[in-house]
């Protein structure tokens, strides 16, 4: 080959190898785009713009749901290594786009008799590899896929558990709201019956009833707080801050009620199915398995086929040369093996691709219900209930203030307009939470919390104490 032809390979070699993967800023850009447009607002993902993204966002410090999923998405840095694969996968399509390089053998044999030497040289070129490339360059671009859908399922993880956590600690400042009010007013009970004790107008027994009364609200409210501070670390670790800019920020401390959803119950399934980014990544690593079936076989049948040039100089400084080719013998490994456990790949990831499906059908008509009976459960909770049980207390207040009724009955009904009101923000809560979930689902995303500290187990927490009506009830 002479010295221009070997300059155009090398010159075309390098066209291709630059070709194949696009600049560093252009990788992420279709992730950017497909998430901006599922979650309807603007996002970044250029780990440069994270302390802009941070300052602009946290300026007036008061953050919205959209900010807040806004400055997670630019700031994690969980999220950030896992756009990382990105990366890794498109290397991994530009390795299979590259010609393999040639090998050079050179072999000297030493003449003792008669003196000087013998020199063999040998260039070879892998002919399989060659062959191969398109073949690998598809499976690869595959898994290129197959990533990108993973990726931006994981965006989509991240902004539903950060929604997830900002309408819980909503619901937790509420709570503790309410549990402040709860008790001011059952210290201003006690403190009223500790005056009428002291003037001989009601037995002790009464007092220590309202003082019981006033301690479990004052319990309830240090538990409230203890919970709202957790909920707001959690916070903190999905927008990826920890020092004093944790505390530059806070939320409205009201939850916002229900909205009607804009799809129909019928169409959920159906909707949920078409943008399942979980299918697509799925349905990615399904065709990547098929293709890779033949492409295992292939590799396993021959191994090694190259071909190439040998030259050999003979002790009396003749040359001679000729052609070079060099093959494995597919007598024992014919590729059985390889392409049975490809194709037992394939069948098993078709399997989990149905199965999938199926498990996103289900999830989709769970979801809807229990947004829609929460949505109406905590309307009529606020609507109805709460109000209902503030006038038993204050009817109860007056029959007591005539002497009608004992201290116990006015007791009981402040302690059950205590729970309605608790029982009306976390069903709220739990409405959002529910809505946030069968919102992902139609965003594309089958919901899974791995950015934060479990939002079940905050809500089962939540639950389960801090309510001052359970003792002796």
């Amino acid at each position: 080959m002479n010295r221009t032809a070997t300059a155009t390979v090398c010159m075309l070699g390098a066209a291709l190898a630059a070709c194949a993967t696009p600049p560093p800023a252009e990788r992420r850009a279709a992730v950017r785009d497909e998430a901006q447009a599922r979650l309807g607002i603007e996002v970044s993902l250029d780990p440069s713009a994270r302390t802009d993204a941070i300052e602009t966002i946290l300026a007036d410090g008061v953050l919205t749901a959209d900010e807040a999923v806004r400055l997670a998405i630019a700031n994690n840095s969980q999220l950030q290594a896992l756009l990382e694969n990105l990366d890794i996968a498109r290397a991994e399509v530009w390795q299979a786009s590259l010609l393999p390089n040639p090998v050079m053998d050179a072999e000297v044999q030493f003449i003792e008799s008669d003196g000087g030497d013998l020199l063999e040289l040998g260039l070879t070129q892998s002919i399989i590899d060659v062959l191969l490339i398109p073949r690998r360059k598809s499976v690869a671009s595959a898994r290129y896929q197959q990533v990108e859908a993973e990726v931006t399922a994981a965006i989509l993880d991240l902004a539903t558990e950060v929604r997830d956590a900002y309408r819980t600690l909503q619901a937790q400042l509420e709570l503790v709201e309410l549990y402040r009010t709860a008790t001011d007013a059952t210290y201003y009970g006690y403190d009223a019956a500790r005056r009428l004790r002291e003037a001989g107008n009601i037995i002790e027994l009464d007092v220590l009833t309202e003082q019981a009364l006033h301690q479990e609200t004052r319990t309830a409210l240090v538990s409230a707080l203890a919970r709202a501070g957790e909920q707001r670390e959690n916070m903190n670790a999905l927008l990826g801050i920890w020092d004093a800019t944790g505390s530059r920020w806070t939320v409205p401390p009201r939850l916002p009620m229900p909205t009607d959803l804009t799809i129909a119950p019928e169409d959920v399934e159906t909707s949920v199915i078409a943008a399942s980014l979980d299918l697509a990544a799925m349905h990615s690593r399904v065709v990547a398995l098929g293709r890779s079936v033949d492409l295992r076989e292939i590799e396993a049948t021959f191994p090694v086929l190259s071909a190439g040039i040998t030259a050999e100089r003979e002790a009396d400084e003749t040359w001679s040369g000729g052609p070079l080719v060099s093959f494995s013998l597919p007598i024992f490994d014919y590729g059985q093996a390889a392409g049975e456990e490809a194709r037992s790949r394939f069948e098993q990831a078709y399997a989990e691709y149905t199965a999938l499906a199926i498990r996103l059908r289900r999830s989709a008509r769970a979801a809807f219900i229990m947004s829609s009976t929460t949505s109406e459960n905590s309307r009529y909770l606020r609507d109805v209930i709460v109000p209902l049980r503030s006038r038993i207390t204050q009817q109860t207040q007056m029959q007591f203030n005539a002497m009608q009724i004992g201290v116990f009955q006015v007791l009981d009904a402040r302690r059950r307009e205590i729970d309605a009101a608790r029982s009306s923000v976390e069903s709220l809560r739990d409405h959002w939470i529910a809505r946030n979930r069968l919102e992902s689902l139609l965003l594309g995303r089958l919901p899974q919390a791995r950015f934060g500290i479990s939002t079940t187990a905050n809500e089962a927490a939540m639950a389960g104490s801090g309510d001052p009506s359970s003792g002796g009830h």
